[in-house]
């Protein structure tokens, strides 16, 4: 399945930079922030190991909205100490896992109002079903999933059918949008828009 998608401008800053001084990295990253011509963005981290076959670090990694050139490489060092953070050293110790084989990447993207957001697995992370992909999605900033505030429509892709299979519809009654007179965002009923 091949398919274009409008995603928002960004860049990322690789593992090779997890654990180096920022003044190995910052003036690149500086450089690529000004590219994007932008005032606000959104910093997220991206471990190596988010999405095994037995483990899931999912929405346990720090991210930041709002961003600005002025706390750009804060943000982003604070992305990296998120891997010594409580949750994730419970976790580990939980599942086992060597905590110093995960390294962090950092994904900035320009901060966008999107009316809706999702995540898609090229395999099925539940059923670790190589045949399925599975894509979630919801209204409005993914931070709404990230938080636990909602549950997403979940959508089971069949490669071999080239079709839906299964579906799961949540009754999504609430979201977050960007409020840019706060530069944050604000909770809203979906039923306003």
């Amino acid at each position: 399945m091949r398919a274009w998608f409008p995603f928002a401008d960004g860049f990322v800053l690789t593992i090779e930079a997890f654990g180096k001084n920022h003044d190995e990295w910052a003036d690149a990253v500086y450089a690529a922030y000004d590219q994007l011509n932008t005032q606000y963005i959104a910093v997220r981290s991206s471990a190596t190991k988010e999405d095994g076959m037995d483990d899931s670090f999912a929405w346990q990694f720090d991210t930041y909205l709002f961003v600005n050139r002025e706390t750009l490489i804060e943000q982003i060092m604070e992305c990296h100490k998120s891997i010594d953070s409580p949750r994730i050293i419970a976790y580990c110790e939980s599942k086992g896992i060597n905590i110093s084989e995960i390294k962090v990447a950092v994904v900035i993207q320009k901060m966008i109002n999107s009316e809706v957001a999702g995540v898609a697995f090229t395999v099925n992370p539940v059923t670790n079903n190589r045949d399925e992909i599975m894509m979630e999605w919801w209204f409005w900033l993914g931070e709404a999933v990230v938080s636990g505030m909602i549950t997403p429509d979940n959508y089971i892709w069949s490669k071999a059918k080239q079709s839906i299979t299964d579906k799961s519809i949540s009754h999504q009654t609430k979201k977050l949008v960007l409020d840019m007179s706060k530069w944050g965002t604000i909770e809203e009923s979906v039923e306003s828009t």
